[in-house]
């Protein structure tokens, strides 16, 4: 916390915990108001987020095989459309371009 300049008012709301929850006993030690926040959330596995962040994926305990069939994908049309600013805000248009767009290629590469 102290790293990332959190207190522990700004940790109790990002729980949803109102203001002065772990406050109202008046002055207590810290360790004990980290406990007491504990109790409120599932425990992290650090290990699994600092895999994930390596890049390291997984399934099941073994190494997520992710196939890259060197082309794109719809999810990178619908990127490449936002990037562009060619087409409005509104996802439901940006996704109909998008299919659109490969269906207008598919077509033309018949």
């Amino acid at each position: 916390m102290v790293r990332l300049g959190y207190t522990l008012e700004d940790v109790s709301v990002l729980f949803g915990l109102p203001l002065g929850y772990v406050d109202v006993a008046g002055e207590m030690p810290v360790g004990e108001k980290i406990r007491i926040l504990r109790r409120e959330v599932d425990p992290i596995d650090d290990a699994a987020l600092i895999r994930v962040a390596d890049g390291d994926f997984q399934r099941d305990g073994a190494p997520l095989a992710i196939d890259d069939n060197g082309g794109t994908d719809l999810t990178d049309d619908i990127a490449a459309l936002v990037e562009s600013g060619e087409i409005g805000s509104n996802p439901r248009m940006v996704f109909l371009q998008a299919v659109g767009q490969r269906i207008i290629g598919l077509e033309r590469d018949r």
